[in-house]
């Protein structure tokens, strides 16, 4: 299995949204993650610079820098992140920090492919009104870093079941369309409903035509295993 490193998004403030976040990530590091890395992300939420007239700029506008506050306070912020969870029993050769500038969606994405971690883990904020206000009007960081339902289920499940068994090539695997169905639910789709269960039936199906699975009923229920 390929090593799992998560990313773990802190802000510039280090507000108790993160500092809630870190301690989730210092129990799933101990507990559900021993082996795995983690890697602290700051971005500097750094805009682009924006013409005062039209045609000043050919191309892509370019972006501003960030300031030297701007760059303590985030190297700041990291550091008590990593302080934090050092204290709670994290080994600090599995921890490594770095500062990003740009747009922290943009850059939280960008890290998470270049690194290909398993998981992106943030920090959320309370449900004050305005805090509800500004993510109707803007959209917060984490939704619009988690991926949005996909709109082809079957091939959703059929990538899910694939990935499965390639982390677990060498152990007997047996699925059912209800458990898959529930176990690899997309995101924003916690119903399990006939729509469901028909497509990781269609995905289990497709994956028996390829010869990845044996597909047979086993006491009125339909079970696909791996040989």
């Amino acid at each position: 299995m390929n090593e799992q490193i998560l990313l773990l998004g802190v802000d510039m403030n280090f507000s108790p949204a993160t500092q809630a976040m870190l301690q989730v990530a210092r129990s799933w590091l101990l507990e559900l993650a021993p082996q795995s890395q983690a890697r602290l992300l700051t971005v500097i939420p750094v805009p682009f610079d924006t013409p005062s007239s039209l045609g000043r700029f050919r191309g892509q506008a370019p972006r501003l820098s960030a300031t030297s506050v701007q760059r303590r306070q985030a190297r700041c912020s990291l550091q008590r992140a990593w302080a934090m969870l050092v204290q709670g029993g994290i080994a600090p050769g599995r921890l490594e920090m770095q500062v990003r500038e740009g747009v922290p969606v943009e850059e939280l994405v960008k890290v998470a492919a270049e690194r290909q971690v398993t998981c992106i883990v943030l920090g959320y904020r309370g449900a004050a009104l305005g805090q509800r206000m500004l993510r109707l009007l803007l959209g917060s960081t984490s939704a619009q870093v988690v991926p949005s339902a996909p709109t082809d289920l079957a091939a959703w499940y059929e990538a899910a079941i694939t990935r499965e068994l390639s982390e677990h090539a060498c152990g007997l695997s047996i699925f059912t369309p209800e458990e898959v169905a529930s176990r690899f639910a997309p995101p924003h789709r916690t119903r399990l409903r006939r729509k469901e269960v028909t497509a990781a039936k269609k995905a289990l199906g497709h994956l028996a035509d390829q010869g990845v699975l044996i597909c047979q009923q086993v006491k009125g229920t339909w079970q696909c295993f791996n040989d």
